[in-house]
């Protein structure tokens, strides 16, 4: 039930947008019972049911099964870069947890998305050197 609500909301929410000229971009969430975007099936569903975009959290990502599933997702808009234990939500910086540096290769658009600069920084680093030694 809270899935076709959601369905039924992004809908409306992505006509409003294109009166606008705006797009609407769904996160997906960490690997919870209660959450809805969980999963890759649901976001794959919800964006070929609305045509609404996707927004995949590296973090996220890092504590769900079947990771690569989440780049398979059509409508994929954006990235959020950070890192965690794989258990917890924690945006870390890139390298402090165990995310597989690998799924990287996977962006297009991203954003390193944590709360201290230092931290974005460290990340960046991490990041380039991944990128540059993975070609």
């Amino acid at each position: 039930m809270a899935l076709e609500f959601l369905t039924e909301s992004t809908h409306e929410l992505v006509a409003y947008a294109e009166d606008k000229e705006a797009k609407i971009s769904i996160e997906n969430m960490p690997e919870r019972f209660s959450y809805l975007g969980n999963r890759a099936y649901e976001l794959e569903n919800l964006t070929n049911e609305t045509g609404c975009n996707i927004t995949i959290d590296l973090g996220h990502v890092n504590t769900c099964k079947d990771q690569e599933s989440y780049f398979k997702i059509p409508n994929i808009l954006y990235n959020h870069i950070n890192d965690n234990d794989g258990i917890k939500d924690k945006h870390q910086a890139v390298g402090d947890g165990t995310l597989d540096l690998n799924l990287l290769k996977h962006v297009k658009h991203g954003i390193i998305e944590l709360n201290n600069f230092d931290n974005v920084m460290k990340s960046k680093k991490v990041i380039d050197d991944f990128l540059k030694e993975n070609q």
